[in-house]
């Protein structure tokens, strides 16, 4: 799903994990090269260590919660918070092992639930290096120009302008962790207070955890 403030148009724009891609350079508001809509859905950027890792939930955790949990279960493989989503829900990636083990401690450690995530590969983690180089490689070939408006960047939940830094950004947030939560606070603190979620009704209900006072719209 995509993220964008509604006026006359749009002011602000923010996409979830690989929904950024498409916001970040899809027409009107940014004309790149259709390269970069292959270069974000094509194979080599989407692949990961398939059955090799795993993702889950934790709800009722914090980040600080959920740092805990996976820094506790690691025991020496990759466990990490992959999505900070909004202040009762994170996303942990990383080792199958690693990922089982806290399932299983979640709740000792704060947690309401954790829930296994049916996901082909454990996205925004280290494990994911192989993809981010893929992605690297499509996205030197890309022709990338600047936003018509500031677009919010998963890895930094602040705006970008700059064709070269959102480039870059793109490429970390493969491996890198997904702000959303401060994305969401960083919007509304700078005026944007009315949301339209596009294809979806999933974020529209974190929107509200993160900012109680936002108007929400799921279409």
């Amino acid at each position: 799903s995509c993220w964008r403030m509604v006026r006359s148009a749009p002011g602000m724009q923010r996409g979830l994990s690989t929904s950024s891609m498409r916001t970040s350079h899809w027409p009107p508001w940014a004309r790149a090269s259709s390269q970069l809509a292959s270069a974000a859905t094509s194979e080599p950027a989407c692949s990961g260590p398939v059955g090799e890792g795993a993702m889950a939930a934790l709800l009722g955790a914090d980040l600080t919660k959920a740092q805990a949990i996976a820094d506790a279960a690691a025991e020496g493989e990759v466990c990490t918070v992959a999505n900070d989503n909004d202040p009762s829900q994170v996303v942990i990636s990383g080792a199958k092992g690693a990922i089982d083990r806290a399932v299983a401690i979640a709740k000792d450690h704060g947690a309401k639930r954790a829930v296994l995530l049916p996901v082909s590969a454990p996205f925004h983690c280290p494990m994911m290096q192989p993809a981010a180089d893929a992605m690297e490689k499509a996205l030197a070939e890309t022709l990338i120009r600047a936003p018509l408006m500031p677009v919010y960047a998963n890895v930094t939940a602040a705006p970008v302008h700059d064709p070269d830094t959102i480039r870059t950004l793109l490429v970390e947030q493969v491996t890198g962790m997904v702000r959303w939560r401060e994305s969401v606070a960083a919007m509304f603190d700078a005026g944007v207070h009315d949301y339209v979620e596009l294809g979806g009704k999933v974020l529209g209900a974190m929107v509200k955890r993160i900012a109680p006072d936002a108007t929400v719209t799921s279409v």
